[in-house]
This record gives structure tokens, sequence and C-alpha cells, in this order.
């Protein structure tokens, strides 16, 4: 083989071969992107992605809501305070009578906070919860 066909030989191998062991490599063909990157990459990890904020009138939206869905538990209302990764809760029930009343805001307590920090992400360590009202349940026949 000549010099000259050798040469251009070298030179085409070394466009389309990689240089050695986890050597990134030049595309083969130009204007192709280099291999790793572009549209099926591995995205990096969500964390380094960006952040994500909850504010408090969400998670008093989600507890309010929530604390609904209890038997025996009328309306709700809620107040949120956010801090970081941690919400606190207050909130003023209207349970109906005769409910037994800590049981219930025991069972509230328990099913907002689970589902808060399961929708939200948030940790939620406290529910304080107020009874302000008593509303008639079902009438009684007599």
């Amino acid at each position: 083989m000549s010099g000259t066909a050798e040469a251009a030989m070298t030179a085409e191998t070394a466009d389309t071969e990689p240089a050695g062991a986890g050597a990134a490599t030049a595309p083969a063909v130009p204007g192709q992107r280099a291999a790793g990157r572009g549209r099926h990459a591995a995205a990096p990890p969500a964390e380094l992605r960006g952040s994500t904020r909850i504010p408090a009138s969400v998670v008093e939206k989600i507890a309010a809501r929530v604390a609904r869905e209890v038997p025996r538990t009328r309306s709700a209302r809620a107040q949120a305070r956010v801090r970081g990764e941690t919400a606190v809760l207050k909130l003023g029930l209207a349970v109906e009578y005769p409910a037994p009343l800590r049981r219930t805001c025991a069972a509230v307590r328990e099913r907002v906070a689970s589902r808060v920090a399961e929708l939200t992400g948030l940790t939620v360590p406290q529910v304080d919860i107020e009874v302000t009202e008593l509303r008639g349940g079902r009438a009684r026949g007599g």
C-alpha cells in the first residue's frame, strides 16, 4: 500500500473508531450528535433539575378536603404553616352529633397527616384539631 493510501485510511478510521476504552468519540457523520447526549440520554436525577415549592394554601385545601372524607365530619377548614419539607396543620371541624369526638378527631388526624404527606411529600408532624361545631346527625325515629 502506498503512503498516501495508508494515510487516507488512517484518517478515515480515526473518525469512526473509538480512541480508547471509555473515551468520548466524535460523531462519524458530520452534524450528528455525540453519543450520550441528546434526546435519549439519561436525564440527571430529579433533585438536580430544580425544586418544587408547595404553598400553604395548597396544603390547606388538601387537608380540608381529606378531613371531610372521614365519616361523621361535616365540614372542615384548615390552616397550614409550611417550612422547608415540613407542614404543621390546624383544622377546625364541624362534626355530626352524636359522634365520639376523640375517636373522630383521631381518625381525622391520622388520615390528614398521612394523605397530605403522600400527596405533597411533606412531613406532617402535627395536626391540631378544634371542634368548632356539632351538627345534628340523622333524625331518630320515635
